[in-house]
C-alpha cells in the first residue's frame, strides 16, 4: 500500500471526538494560547439588571484547545451581565455521561451541555438519522459545518427544531464530525468493503453498524472515549469516527494506520444545547447576550481555528513514525457505494414504517447541500 499524499483536510470538529462547537476540555486558558475565540457582541458590561445565576455546563472532551472559542464565549456572556451570569463547567463528562447527557440537559441536571447526536439516533430521526446518510455529499469539514449551521440555526425548521424541543432542548451551536475514518490498531489493508470480514470495529453510526456486520465484521457499540482503552487493549480493531476524534482521545497514539474517504462516508451532528426551560427564562437581554456571543463573530474565529488545527493535524499524521494515511477514493469509493447502499436503503426504509417525515427531512438536507453548493 502506498502512502498518499494530504489532500483536502478531513477536518477537525470536534468530539467528543469531540469536540469543538459541541464540547470542550481543560479550562481557562486564553484565547491567544489557545487559538480561541475573540468574537464580541456589542453592548457595555453591566447591560443585563435582571438576576444572578449560576449555570451549569457539562463538556465531554478533556483538551482544552479544542473548545477555548466556547469557554471564552461563556467568559464574554458573565462580563457582559456584569458578572450576574456565571459559568460552573464540569469537563470529561463530569457531571453527565455522553449516554446520559440528553436526558440530563432535558430534566435540567445540566444547564448546557454538548450533545453528540449520534448518541440519540431515535430522538433525532430527522435531524442526525437522515444528515448522516452514507455520501450524502458534504465535500469537505468547512461545508459540513455551514449547512449543519443554516439547517438548524439560521434558517430553522419545524421538523428537525420539534425533535429538540421535545427533548426540552434548544440548539445554541453546531458543528460536524465530517467523513469519518477507519483508525486501525495495526497497519492493515481495509480498501476492500470485503476486507472488514473478521474485524471488530467502534461505531456509533445506525448504518455502519449493520453494513459492518453484513460485510462478516462486529461493530461495537461503545462511546468515543473508550477509544484509546479499546484500541489499545485489543476489545476493537478499529475505530470508525472523525480523524480528529481519534487524535483528541489520544487514539492515534495506540493505531498504525488511518484510512479516510475522497468523499464523506458519514457526517455526523455535534451541538451544543441548554436547557429550554432554562432559556425560556431569561429576559430578552440575556437571549440576546447569549445569541451575539455564540453567533457569527464567534462561528467565523471557529472556522479560521479548524483550518489551521486541521492543517497542523495532517502534517502531524504525515511526520507521525510507524503512522500511516490511506486513502479510499476513485473506484474504490464506488465499491463502497454500491456495497452500503443496500443497507443505507433498509435503514430508510424502517425509519419509514413509523416516521411519516423522512421523505420530507431528506429533502431539507438535499436542497440544503445543492443550495449551499450553487452559491459558493
Amino acid at each position: 500500500m502506498k502512502k498518499t499524499n494530504r489532500l483536502l483536510s478531513l477536518g477537525l470538529a470536534l468530539v467528543t471526538s469531540v469536540a469543538m462547537l459541541t464540547g470542550c476540555g481543560g479550562g481557562g486558558a486564553s484565547s491567544s494560547s489557545a487559538g480561541g475565540s475573540s468574537a464580541s457582541g456589542s453592548g457595555a458590561a453591566g447591560e443585563y439588571t435582571g438576576k444572578e445565576m449560576e449555570l451549569e455546563v457539562n463538556l465531554s472532551a478533556t483538551t482544552n484547545a479544542n473548545c477555548q472559542y466556547l469557554l471564552d464565549a461563556f467568559d464574554r456572556i458573565t462580563k457582559r451581565t456584569g458578572g450576574k451570569v456565571k459559568f460552573n463547567v464540569t469537563m470529561a463528562s463530569g457531571l453527565l455521561s455522553t449516554k446520559d447527557a440528553l436526558e440530563g440537559l432535558g430534566t435540567g441536571v445540566a444547564d448546557i451541555s454538548d450533545l453528540t447526536l449520534s448518541n440519540y439516533p431515535e430522538s433525532f430521526v430527522y435531524t442526525t438519522q437522515i444528515c448522516s446518510q452514507p455520501f450524502m455529499g458534504f465535500k469537505d469539514i468547512y461545508t459540513a459545518n455551514d449547512i449543519i449551521r443554516d439547517v438548524l440555526i439560521n434558517n430553522p425548521n419545524e421538523l428537525m427544531e420539534g425533535e429538540f424541543k421535545a427533548k426540552n432542548v434548544k440548539v445554541l451551536q453546531t458543528g460536524a464530525a465530517f467523513g469519518a475514518a477507519f483508525i486501525c490498531k495495526n497497519d492493515i489493508s481495509l480498501y476492500k468493503p470485503s476486507e472488514l470480514k473478521g474485524l471488530k470495529v467502534m461505531t456509533n453510526d445506525f448504518v455502519m453498524s449493520k453494513f459492518i456486520n453484513g460485510m462478516g465484521g462486529a461493530a461495537v457499540d461503545h462511546a468515543v472515549t473508550d477509544m484509546y482503552s479499546d484500541l489499545s487493549n485489543g476489545v476493537v480493531d478499529c475505530a470508525l469516527n472523525g480523524a480528529n476524534i481519534a487524535k483528541i482521545f489520544g487514539a492515534i497514539n495506540v493505531s498504525k494506520c488511518l484510512y479516510r474517504f475522497s468523499n464523506d462516508l458519514s457526517t455526523h451532528i455535534k451541538t451544543t444545547c441548554i436547557n429550554l426551560d432554562k432559556w425560556n427564562s431569561f429576559d430578552d437581554t440575556l437571549k440576546k447576550i447569549f445569541t451575539e456571543e455564540m453567533g457569527e463573530p464567534m462561528y467565523k474565529d471557529y472556522m479560521a481555528w479548524v483550518k489551521a488545527s486541521e492543517d497542523a493535524q495532517w502534517k502531524s499524521f504525515d511526520e507521525a513514525p510507524n503512522f500511516k494515511v490511506y486513502d479510499i477514493k476513485d473506484e474504490q469509493i464506488a465499491e463502497w457505494k454500491e456495497a452500503i447502499a443496500p443497507y443505507a436503503n433498509e435503514h430508510l426504509a424502517e425509519l419509514k414504517k413509523t416516521h411519516d417525515k423522512v421523505d420530507d427531512a431528506m429533502k431539507i438536507w438535499r436542497e440544503a447541500i445543492d443550495t449551499y453548493y450553487k452559491n459558493h
